[in-house]
């Protein structure tokens, strides 16, 4: 931990990191300042106290000036030493006050954890908690998890689970973290416990589901004939929904392509990687030359930064505008789908044709560093040799073409 001068000056200075990040002053030892990634900065006390360390919320800047808070610091800390600060109830008040966003923070800090388990938990939380952020965790109730239980679930059993799954260990960590000076529990029982009582975890099955190839035929053409509506946005999903299966690249990743990440010459995309994989940040896959062909013609039209834009061009194509379109499709095809399937789609015709588990994994840009994988350690996969085992995808996707049309 790093120590400075705890003035207004320096304060101003922080920037927020990824991470809650704590400053010690170089005045008073046990006097710190706690700055989070939404930017709050909390003074706090820590001193050790009959062997273990404690924490005590002084105040918030700019609400209370590092002066005050300095002083404050020693007031608080002359009263442990005397024994005559009333710890117990000043580590309720911190319990009772303590928000979800703040017990995720101090989770995510208390260890060092792997960049896709920060990203997953802080992804899960805000997309399904984030009216329940600055909330006391405390305060929500076993009521309140089987009804948000219940509102996941319709749109996704298994992300019902995931994000309950979360919410328990943070707020196991919580009730950890805060407990009287006699060890005993500030925090009531989890109320996740109650969807076990109850058996309501959803039961979880993998999705297996692809576009099988008696109907890869008429998904084809009914895609294809998406660039004859009159809709600008449906002649984007039209070109999108074929480079998802021709790829095999996530909907995600698809979305966030601009023109600059192709080279239709060299036969390839650069996307970025959320999670850091085997020290890198961007993968870099080969397109076949159906798509460099469509890529071709759709880049004559499309005058947007962005591969797949928006209806005004302006941005990247939303998640809502492609349910509207993957939906009409599957009304078409009378089979329902969604854009994840043309990535499962991809990788069960990869396996099909006996290509190499190795190059799947490079062609769907997963992690093969393993480090109990010997052999991945010593197979490169260069993109040249990942292009043609697109193209025989890509012609094995063709194939299917003109089977039960219609």
């Amino acid at each position: 931990m790093e120590r400075v001068n705890i003035t207004k000056k320096v304060i101003e200075s922080f920037t927020p990191s990824e991470k809650t990040t704590e400053y010690g002053d170089l005045k008073v030892q046990e006097f710190r300042i706690r700055i989070s990634p939404a930017g709050k900065l909390t003074f706090n006390v820590v001193k050790k106290r009959k062997g273990r360390f404690i924490r005590i919320k002084i105040g918030n800047y700019p609400q209370m000036p590092p002066e005050r808070a300095r002083a404050e610091s020693k007031r608080i800390i002359a009263e442990i030493e005397l024994g005559v600060h009333d710890q117990d109830k000043r580590a309720e008040k911190t319990a009772k006050a303590l928000t979800l966003r703040e017990a995720l923070n101090e989770l995510l800090a208390s260890r060092e954890y792997k960049p896709r388990t920060v990203f997953d938990y802080q992804d899960r939380v805000n997309r399904d908690f984030s009216d329940w952020l600055d909330m006391p965790i405390i305060s929500i109730t076993r009521s309140d998890v089987i009804d948000r239980h219940n509102s996941i679930t319709e749109r996704s059993k298994a992300g019902a689970n995931s994000a309950f799954r979360v919410f328990r260990v943070v707020y196991n960590f919580a009730a950890a973290r805060y407990r009287a000076s006699d060890e005993s529990r500030l925090f009531p029982e989890n109320p996740c416990l109650v969807l076990s009582e109850l058996k309501q975890w959803n039961p979880n099955k993998r999705k297996k589901r692809i576009i099988p190839s008696q109907k890869m035929s008429n998904w084809l053409h009914a895609v294809s004939k998406l660039e004859e509506n009159e809709s600008r946005v449906a002649k984007t999903c039209s070109v999108f929904f074929r480079f998802l299966l021709f790829t095999g690249l996530r909907s995600d990743q698809a979305r966030s392509l601009q023109w600059k990440d192709l080279n239709l010459k060299r036969g390839s995309f650069c996307a970025q990687l959320k999670i850091q994989q085997n020290g890198e940040t961007n993968f870099d896959g080969p397109l076949p030359d159906y798509l460099i062909s469509i890529l071709g013609q759709w880049r004559l039209i499309n005058k947007s930064k962005w591969v797949f834009p928006s209806d005004d061009g302006e941005s990247k194509l939303s998640e809502n505008t492609l349910i509207t379109w993957y939906r009409f499709v599957s009304e078409e095809i009378a089979f329902k789908w969604s854009p994840h399937d043309l990535r499962r789609t991809f990788s069960t015709l990869a396996e099909s044709l006996d290509i190499s588990q190795y190059a799947i994994k490079k062609l769907l840009s997963h992690a093969t560093g393993d480090d109990r994988d010997v052999t991945a350690g010593y197979i490169i996969s260069p993109l040249d040799r990942l292009r043609r085992a697109s193209n025989q995808i890509a012609d094995l996707i063709l194939s299917f073409e003109g089977e039960n049309k219609g």
